[in-house]
């Protein structure tokens, strides 16, 4: 089974996707349910593949596979292999998992392992697409850290202390995922015109 991630640099990777507006990252940006929120394979023939490089390996337990087109109950896979590797080159074979079924499924790893790339190959479905409306993981790769304190500071945009967000709307506007984190520095803030403030002291 021949497999290379075409990115570098990390982010998602798949096989031919039907258009612009299904585009791969649409399978990992926490959405699910939303017909504009669905990665979608090119019209072929099984296998099809969707993989994600993390940039840095991360180890994986079980693999959370919500798929097929939302409201109609088909265009999923029924058979997933789960591959991995660190050099993406030389891929660890993790399972194949049958008889999936449209919506949710859990893809639990006997043998889990700590990887960079990690790649969905689809073997088989009801039909010639495979559409994917979101991925996960436990535990999750994909959760985010978003800092905030008084002013901010550096670019502002959350990723660390040095960059923390100026207040909390914005931490929470940049939050699409349920269980990110966000860490508060000591001061007083406001959301939704309420006031809340945060005591470094107790």
């Amino acid at each position: 089974f021949p497999v290379t991630i075409l990115t570098s640099n990390g982010g998602g990777w798949a096989s031919p996707v039907y258009g612009p507006n299904h585009a791969v990252n649409l399978a990992f940006d926490g959405v699910s349910g939303s017909t504009s929120s669905c990665w979608h394979s090119q019209l072929g023939s099984f296998p099809h593949l969707l993989g994600y490089d993390f940039g840095t390996p991360k180890t994986l337990n079980a693999i959370l596979l919500d798929q097929g087109w939302p409201a109609s109950g088909s265009f999923h896979a029924t058979s997933v292999q789960v591959l991995a590797s660190n050099d993406n080159a030389t891929w660890v074979d993790l399972g194949t998992f049958n008889n999936l079924v449209f919506g949710r499924n859990t893809l639990t790893l006997s043998t889990p392992g700590t990887y960079r790339y990690w790649v969905l190959r689809a073997l088989a479905g009801p039909t010639s697409y495979w559409i994917v409306q979101e991925v996960a993981a436990n535990p999750d790769p994909f959760a985010n850290t978003f800092y905030v304190k008084q002013g901010g500071s550096g670019l502002r945009d959350g990723s660390s202390w040095e960059n923390a967000f100026a207040n909390l709307e914005e931490a929470m506007r940049a939050s699409l995922r349920w269980n990110d984190e966000i860490i508060m520095g000591t001061g007083t803030y406001q959301l939704n015109g309420k006031t809340i403030k945060v005591d470094g002291t107790r």
